[in-house]
Parts: structure tokens; sequence; C-alpha cells
């Protein structure tokens, strides 16, 4: 036979079990068997270098026996030399068929969001069902909310002590709900920015197919049992053909690991837990029925032969706190009369910028409180085998990258599947990469405010040139008929400038409008004040002058014939006036998060307080104001600012030509060299260039900027809001962390329990 005939006698066998979405057969082994034809610890103990065929063809894998699972050699036998990859095999436990028909059914899962909402009410219960207990332990249900909360008797001078317990901000779930609606339709719409990016030849990420193929997969895994049921038997027939296998060829000394991925970890586990409990595959079933599980009070035999565990981006913790059920009839503990403590050598890796996988502590409190000794997994400083990095750029992406990463599959290699030849632990972590751990969490960020600072180019830019229009036959006629030089326009520079300054100042109002709407507590609230009192202080140092007196100038006539103008200069007046504007956009946009009366309105039954709908409509409106006051400044500004003398003079002019002028758009520096001129020669010389003070610049081009600039607002929010959802909730862990404090008591314990030094250590190099 070309590759491993049937006399080959494993040592170890590396079994793949498939994450999410789309997937090929023999895809996920391949992967892994292409990571590991790379490592020094398996090529080490030949004389000769060995340079094996990867990546192999799918084709190569294959069992040589339809409908049953077989390990394969990497290469052919000859080529392998005396490596240790010369007596590994290589497996897969497929089950993707399984939801694929689901999905191509299109009846059976539900709709995203919908679903969504429905993890969200989990989460609900979750809370409620904590506080009802906590209430209930107290004696008293009016006491839960008083601030004083407890009697606690001191262990050590046995006096009463009154303790204070911190407020907790009751979670808005209404809200939740609907902030979750809105970051899917971010991805969806990050999803068409990307197809761009995909045309365009830069690069190509389906985030909108990885979060549509994610829900999916966890949808049929945790809702439908049935399905469930069919993709764990598929599990333990695979473990238990490549057992079999094995013991055909007299190797009932084989050692097997288990590398999962994704949802493909919580499959493993459940599984093994399973086998722990007694479950096996039913032996009377005719040919015809599916696989089935059946409680034998007995671990299976291949189950013994379980040495390593290697999970990457696991999302276990999340299922084991939101869907408790599917852990409820598994007693492992029924294994520790057999396994030897720490048999399962358990390493799981994830990188902070994955929004699927976390370190799994609920999983470690899960085995302490079941007492499950079997595995090799614990949290101890010495010994760490949850080990989290910073080492991927693309947050989200992430979740894919560890088979592109060496290091991952040598650390698990040299810990775990080489520790045996190798006679110690000497394994080397994977380690954060420095420029990600400062790249990864701020990508989103630079982009979001990227795209803000973009959109309010060319909003500016487009008024400059409407405002300030550089037509040099149009300057050179009004020098020479006039005697006026028009007013150069605004430089690269104050141009750059002031975009950075009015960029700010709608940072501000975006981040104040945002954060109690993304965050509870009054942290956030402050933090909001905070953003917009620093986006004021940009917009009024970095901003020109002469943009901030054009920008408010309906502040200064306002100011005037109030009679208090004088007091103020105009520049201030035009400042404080534009500020007023963006506090009311901020605070309207952010009256949208208020509850209802009773705290439970359904935000989605709003039109206006919706969303980002308020933020965006009133910013709508606030920069249509000042755009079109821009547009046509000085209207009023000749009736209000010019002295008797120049009012005399242009009381002079015919009424048509004080019509000119009054419509041309003259600025104070213009009209101080139109009023030099005498008014006789200045009547006559006006109808001369009437075409060229009565055209205007067409507008368009200002509507079109300011729609631009309103979408990319639009999106730079969607993005900044998936960016701290992301960076709060997921990359720290927080979802996970609120919903273990509201979880079952057992998972709140800490899982340095007695048992666990024993557990950490190696039973094998007894360390």
């Amino acid at each position: 036979m070309s590759k491993a005939s049937s006399s080959t006698l494993f040592t170890d066998v590396v079994v793949a079990v498939h994450g999410i979405g789309q997937q090929i057969r023999y895809s996920t082994i391949r992967s892994v068997a292409t990571r590991l034809a790379a490592s020094k610890t398996l090529l080490a103990g030949s004389t000769d270098p060995v340079r094996p065929v990867s990546p192999q063809p799918l084709g190569y894998f294959h069992s040589e026996v339809r409908g049953i699972t077989s390990a394969t050699l990497l290469d052919d036998a000859a080529f392998l030399g005396n490596t240790a990859l010369a007596a590994t095999g290589f497996a897969e436990v497929f089950w993707a068929d399984i939801p694929e028909k689901v999905v191509d059914e299109g009846s059976t899962l539900e709709e995203t969001k919908a679903w969504a909402r429905t993890v969200v009410a989990r989460a609900q219960a979750l809370w409620i069902r904590e506080r009802q207990s906590e209430a209930v332990k107290e004696g008293n249900t009016e006491r839960e909310t008083s601030a004083w909360q407890r009697i606690v008797v001191s262990p050590t001078n046995a006096l009463l002590t009154r303790v204070r317990r911190p407020r907790i901000v009751p979670p808005d779930f209404g809200l939740a709900a609907e902030v979750l609606d809105e970051i899917i339709e971010t991805v969806y719409v990050l999803e068409n920015l990307m197809f761009l990016a995909d045309k365009a030849g830069l690069f190509k990420f389906d985030l909108a197919q990885v979060l549509k193929d994610y829900l999916g997969d966890v949808q049929i895994v945790t809702e439908f049992a049935d399905y469930r049921a069919d993709i764990l038997a598929r599990f333990h027939q695979a473990m238990a053909d490549i057992y079999a296998e094995e013991c055909r060829k007299g190797n009932d000394k084989v050692r097997l690991h288990i590398v999962a991925h994704s949802e493909g970890t919580v499959i493993s586990f459940i599984g093994l837990l399973q086998a722990m409990s007694g479950d096996q595959l039913k032996t009377t079933l005719s040919p015809n029925d599916s696989l089935q599980l059946e409680n034998t009070g007995h671990i299976p035999e291949w189950l013994k032969h379980v040495h390593g565990y290697m999970t990457i981006g696991s999302p276990i913790d999340k299922h084991l706190l939101l869907w408790p059920r599917l852990w409820s009839k598994l007693n492992p503990s029924l294994a520790d009369a057999v396994l030897p403590a720490g048999q399962i050598q358990w390493r799981n890796y994830y990188d902070y910028g994955d929004p699927i996988g976390f370190k799994l502590d609920t999983a470690r409190r899960w085995l302490d409180q079941h007492q499950s000794k079997a595995f090799q997994f614990c949290g101890c400083p010495k010994h760490r085998h949850d080990i989290g990095f910073a080492r991927y750029l693309l947050p989200g992406k992430a979740h894919n990258d560890y088979w592109n990463d060496p290091a991952v599959f040598e650390h698990f290699v040299d810990d775990v599947i080489g520790i045996q030849r190798k006679g110690d632990s000497s394994a080397k972590r994977p380690t954060d990469k420095p420029a990600i751990v400062f790249l990864s969490p701020a990508l989103p960020y630079v982009l979001s405010v990227a795209l803000l600072v973009i959109g309010v180019y060319i909003l500016c830019k487009a008024v400059v040139n409407f405002t300030h229009p550089d037509d040099p036959l149009t300057k050179y006629f009004l020098i020479t008929a006039i005697g006026v030089e028009p007013t150069p326009g605004v430089a690269r520079g104050v141009l750059f400038l002031n975009t950075l300054g009015i960029t700010g100042l709608i940072a501000g109002v975006t981040l104040f409008a945002r954060f109690p709407r993304l965050a509870a507590g009054y942290f956030w609230k402050f933090a909001g004040w905070v953003a917009f009192v620093i986006g004021c202080f940009l917009y009024g140092t970095l901003v020109s002058e002469q943009s901030l007196r054009e920008s408010g100038a309906i502040f200064i006539r306002l100011t005037e014939q109030l009679g208090i103008g004088n007091a103020f200069t105009d520049t201030a007046i035009a400042t404080a006036g534009i500020l007023m504007v963006a506090l009311a956009v901020a605070v309207l946009g952010c009256w949208g998060t208020r509850r209802g009366k009773q705290g439970d309105e359904d935000r989605r039954q709003r039109w206006f307080l919706k969303g980002m709908r308020p933020l965006i409509l009133c910013g709508a409106c606030a920069a249509a104001l000042m755009v079109a006051l821009q547009l046509y400044p000085q209207d009023s500004v000749c009736d209000t600012k010019l002295t008797v003398e120049e009012n005399n003079q242009l009381s002079q002019l015919s009424p048509e030509n004080r019509e000119i002028i009054k419509a041309a758009g003259f600025d104070r520096n213009e009209l101080d060299q139109l009023f030099k001129a005498n008014s006789v020669r200045l009547d006559k010389r006006i109808a001369r260039v009437k075409p060229f003070l009565s055209t205007r610049p067409p507008v368009w081009p200002v509507l079109l900027a300011t729609l631009g600039f309103l979408y990319l607002w639009w999106l730079a929010t969607l993005l900044f809001d998936l960016a701290f959802v992301w960076q709060r909730y997921v990359r720290r862990s927080l979802v996970n962390q609120r919903l273990r404090e509201w979880g079952p008591n057992g998972l709140r314990q800490s899982s340095d329990g007695p048992n666990q030094p024993e557990v950490c250590r190696n039973p094998e190099t007894n360390r």
C-alpha cells in the first residue's frame, strides 16, 4: 500500500474534531497533520533529514473501508524513517454533514436575531433566579436592595460587623437585545465593505458567514436534542472505530489525542463526559437504525487510552452557563475508579481576539464540582493549562488563525504527545506578540476614527469649495472691475486642523450618547461627559477663528439682536453656540437609551427612540443647519455689521446693485475693500461683473458630501459599538464572568479545590 498499511502499529493517534460552518471532509485533520509535520519533536530521532509530504491531498486521508474511521500515517513509512511521526496516526471525526442538511432544509433553524434574543432571555432568567436566591438567603426581599446587606461574624474577634455590599446595577436586558440586533446588523454592513475590499484585491474575510455558521451550529448542538444525539453518536463511533482497528492489529497500548476546534470542543467534551458517565454505542441496532447511545454503567475501552486533549477557540464555558440541561445527566466521576488521576492531559488555547474561544474557568469549576479527576487541567500559577495569548491581528479572524500558528501545536506536542519520549515537560508556551497586544484591540477604534475623519473632511472640503471658490478668472475680474480681491480659501494645513477639531467634537458627542447605551453604571455616564469635554476642547483649539465665526454666524447675529454681543468676542459667541448645539444632539442621542415606565418596554416598537436614530437624525438636522448657514452666511451681516458711513455709501447705489452686493456673499474683508471705491464709479462697475457676483457654485456637491458624512458617521459609530462590545464583553470575558456570578453556586466557587494539586500533577513524570 502507498500509505499506512494495516500492519502499522501506532504509538499515538491524533483525532481531529472540526468546528463551525461548512467543512470539507478530512480538511481539519490535514491542517493538524500539516502543523505536526513541522514539529521538531516529532521529526527528531532520524539521522537523515526528513521532509514528509505536507500538505497531503484530501484523498490521502480517506479511509480504506467506507463508513469506518481509521488512522493514517502522515506519509509513507519509508520516508518517515525512525522519527516519532512514523508511529503517529491521524484520523478525523466529521459531523458537518448533519447541520448542513438542516441548513439546506431551511425550515428548522431559527432566524439569527430571533434566536439571539432567546439567548438574552436565558441570561435574564439566570439573573432573576440569582436575585431571588439572594433574597431568600437573607430572609427578607426588602433587605436585598438595602445599602447595608448582612451581618458577618468575624472569626478572629467574634465581633458582629455590618458589611456594605457593592451596589449592583440591574442589567437592562431589553437594551441588550436591541444592541445585539445592532451588532448583528453591523457585521452584515461590514461584510458589504469587505466585499468591496475583496473585489479590489486587498483581502477577503467572510465575517458574516462566520457569524451565521457559528450561531447555526450552536443552535443545532444546544437546542435540537435529536441532531445533537446524532452528532455525539458520530463522535463515539469514530473513537470506537479507531481503537478497534488498533486492537485488531494487537496494538492495545495506543495513546489517543483529541484536537478539537470551536464547537467541536463542545462535541468532544460532552462525548468524553458521556463516556466517563458510562454511555456507549448500542450494539443491538439493526443495519438500518441510526447510531444511539445507552448507559451501560461501564466506561468504553477507547476512553482508557485517551491521553491528550487539545481545545482551540473553545466556547465550552458559555455552553455550561447558558445551557445547563446539556450537562445535567452527566456523572464523570464514574471513570475515576478506572482512569488514573490526570490521565487526560487537557490544554486549552485561545487568542484574546477570538470572539468564540475563551479561557475555561467554568469548565474547570464544573469538573471540581462533580469531583472528576480524570482531566489534567488546572489554573494554578506553576502549571497553567489554560493558555491565552495575543498573536493574531484581526479580531474575529483570529478564530481560524490557530491553524497557521506552529507555536500552538508545537507546545501541545512537546507538553503532551512527546512528553513520554522526552521524559520532561519543558514545553515552550505560545507567548504574546508585542505588536499584536496593542494593534489588535486598537485596530477597530483606529478604523472607526479614520472613517469619521474622512467623512468630516469630505464635508468641510465641499463647504470650503462653495464658500471660497478658487476661480482665477473671477478673481481677476473682481480685482480689475471693483477693486475687491477675494478672500483666499482655507489652506490645506488649516483645513486638516479644522477636520481634526470637528472630528473631535463629533466623536465626543457620539461617545456621550453611546457609552450609557453600551455599558451600565455612573462610571460610563461620567466617561461620556469627559469625552464630550475633550471633544469641545479639541474643537475650540484646532478649528481656525475664521471657520469658528463662519460656522456660528447665526449665534453672532442673535446675540447682537439681543444686545449682548458686545460682552464677548464673535469667536467666543460662535464657539459657544456650536457647543450648545452639540450638547443638545448628544443629550437627545442619549435619551434614546432610556427605559420605559415599567422598565421592560420593548424598544423594537419604537421608531425615533430606537438604536442610533436619535443621534444620527439630530446630528443630521444640526449638520444641515450649520452647512446651510455657511452656504449663505452674509445675507444679514451686511445689515448688521455696516457702519453709518457704509450704509450711506450703500444707499447711493441703485436698488439693483444693492441687492447684487447683498447676495454676493462678501465677507468683512471684502466689504472693506468694496467701500473704499467711489460710489458713482462703483455703481457703474458692478453691472459689468454682475454675472460673477450673482452666480454661485452648484449646491449639489455639498448635499452629496453631507450625505456621505452622515453615512460614514453612522458606519464609524456602528464600528465603535462593535469594537466596544468586543473589548468589554468578549475580549475581557465579562459576559462569562457575569454569567458565572448569576449561575449555580457550584460554578462560582474557586477551582483551587483539595483535589486540584493531584490533578495538576503529571501521573507519568510526577510533575
